[in-house]
């Protein structure tokens, strides 16, 4: 089990300018440019603004770094590009796709405004130095794009620092990792699962139990020193040896799950209503809105019962 205080102790050159729960930002300075990778919720944009500045100084921000298109990880976009319009902001094809779409930009902006009603009761808010009256239920959606899109093996160089650009598509198609060459370390896309502070890692797979594996896959093979997990932080020695078994266990028991009740006979809806009793604990309630969980739970459903069809 990893001590809780290991989470954000990162090496110089990295830092957590996480703004509110629900997301992590972390910053990578190189020695001539610098970049954010993902960019929070919309209802703490602000305070984000505000915590890059005080490590930024007077350097430029020069790169969003999107891991993919979902509201809680590209929310404070908006935020970052008016305090940094230069900046350029960088996902795949596929998010670049999804966010022209007013039809994928009116869901962002619904679970936005919506995580910020919640957060603004959350007790989580005082961890972050947050009050209730500093939560924006407004919403911002100017400059919702990707400037730039990147691809697998792309290389951005920071000056000292780069970052290669891994496809790990499994939780959208549009997921993206990065690692950073120099010291070795995997900024991991959600494909590859969260680790909650309690030590479990929850798998959202909305785009098929194959991809996902495979991508867990990729990560194994590349055997980084260390692994940022998103929504949790940095793990290293001595989970990090452990951590694509528990991650592949994890994908296969959601897969199980849900491919048993299917061939029981039970209906989407069915299987919805006890996946939703399985899965929205108190920790997933404390992370996102029930309609946020409820159009991954049910994409994940039909998409691994898709697979299974297909298989067969």
């Amino acid at each position: 089990m990893i001590q809780l205080a290991e989470r954000f102790q990162y090496p110089d050159g990295i830092k957590r300018v996480t703004a509110g729960p629900g997301g992590e930002v972390i910053l990578i300075m190189g020695q001539e440019k610098t970049a954010v990778l993902d960019c929070g919720m919309a209802f703490c944009g602000d305070r984000l603004v505000k915590n890059i500045r005080q490590v930024l100084g007077d350097r430029e921000l020069n790169y969003i770094l999107l891991t993919h298109s979902h509201y809680d990880h590209m929310g404070g976009l908006p935020y970052l590009k008016k305090a940094w319009p230069c900046a350029v902001s960088t996902g795949a094809q596929h998010a670049q796709n999804v966010l022209r779409k007013q039809s994928a930009r009116n869901v962002i902006r619904d679970l936005s405004m919506t995580a910020g009603e919640m957060y603004r009761k959350s007790p989580q808010l005082a961890e972050y130095g947050l009050e209730p009256e500093d939560i924006r239920v407004s919403y911002d959606e100017a400059n919702i794009l990707v400037d730039h899109v990147a691809r697998e093996g792309d290389l951005i160089n920071l000056g000292g620092l780069t970052l290669q650009v891994m496809e790990t598509p499994g939780h959208t198609d549009c997921s993206l990792s990065f690692y950073l060459t120099e010291k070795r370390i995997l900024f991991s896309a959600e494909t590859m699962g969260c680790l909650t502070p309690q030590g479990e890692i929850m798998m959202a797979m909305l785009k098929g139990y194959r991809n996902t594996i495979r991508s867990i896959e990729k990560g194994r093979q590349l055997g980084p020193d260390r692994i940022i997990v998103p929504h949790y932080g940095s793990i290293s020695d001595p989970f990090k040896e452990d951590y694509w078994t528990f991650a592949k266990a994890a994908a296969d028991e959601c897969r199980d799950f849900i491919v048993n009740r299917y061939d029981r006979g039970m209906t989407e809806e069915e299987i919805y209503q006890e996946y939703q009793e399985e899965y929205w604990h108190n920790m997933i309630q404390n992370q996102q809105p029930l309609e946020a969980f409820e159009i991954n739970g049910r994409q994940i459903i039909k998409a691994i019962i898709g697979e299974e069809c297909t298989a067969r």
